[in-house]
């Protein structure tokens, strides 16, 4: 019951830890895309003659980022659960933690 209970609120904190790194992730990405779009229509507006190469490989850089951002952030928000999949299956593995239990008792 009592490592349960450690479980628990290991989940617990896990689950807060990875919904502000989502959410740290959800606001990353809205910000690269607002300076995509600015970095954009800057460089479009720009007299051709007046474009160096650093700055459209920045918008392009950034255009990149805007368009692989969402697929790269929902393999992240993946990666965030893992623990708590993790502890969760140790968890409700009964027969498994009662074993972990005895063996922590029998040393």
């Amino acid at each position: 019951a009592v490592l349960t209970e450690v479980i628990e609120a290991q989940i617990k904190v896990l689950r807060e830890q990875a919904g502000q790194a989502k959410l740290d992730t959800a606001k990353q990405q809205a910000q690269m895309e607002r300076d995509c779009r600015a970095t954009r229509c800057e460089l479009l507006e720009m007299q051709p003659e007046a474009v160096t190469k650093d700055r459209l490989d920045l918008a392009v850089a950034l255009s990149m980022g805007s368009m692989t951002g969402p697929v790269m952030a929902g393999m992240m928000a993946g990666y965030m659960d893992i623990p708590v999949t993790a502890l969760t299956a140790m968890k409700e593995d009964k027969a498994l933690l009662e074993a972990r239990v005895g063996l922590l008792f029998r040393q």
